[in-house]
């Protein structure tokens, strides 16, 4: 046991781990800074003046992405149960050798889906990833 820690730590310094994450944690310091500075600080409100259009911009953005956030996190689960469940040899048998018929396959396949073009991706991406072809991927969207 100690030789297989022993071989671990000897393998991935410290400092490469510790150097991976200082970046995301610098991010978030930042980001939390930023966001305390416009929050909490009567001056900085009082020298930016945004307009109301990049306000409306902000509006239809958050809109948007509040819509399609519950289709990707079902896109999401559904990818995840692929996979888990469906292994290549299912997907080799599944999708036809000729091009044409995998096309035809997966558009049928496509429609039937129960998921809108916002949750499709993460779902078309793990198929892919379990050897799906690229044109028979398509056919899904």
């Amino acid at each position: 046991m100690e030789e297989a820690l022993y071989y671990i730590l000897r393998e991935v310094p410290m400092i490469r781990i510790i150097r991976g994450y200082m970046i995301d944690i610098t991010g978030i310091i930042i980001i939390a800074l930023a966001l305390f500075m416009f929050t909490f600080s009567s001056s900085i409100k009082d020298t930016f003046v945004i307009p109301p259009s990049l306000l409306n911009l902000n509006t239809i953005f958050l809109s948007i992405l509040i819509e399609a956030l519950p289709f990707v996190l079902i896109g999401v689960l559904i990818a995840g149960v692929i996979q888990i469940f469906v292994t290549e040899e299912h997907i080799q048998r599944w999708i036809p050798k000729n091009k044409v018929m995998a096309v035809i396959m997966s558009c049928i396949v496509g429609a039937l889906f129960p998921a809108c073009e916002c949750g499709i991706v993460p779902i078309v991406r793990r198929l892919v990833v379990k050897g799906v072809p690229i044109h028979a991927a398509m056919g899904l969207c």
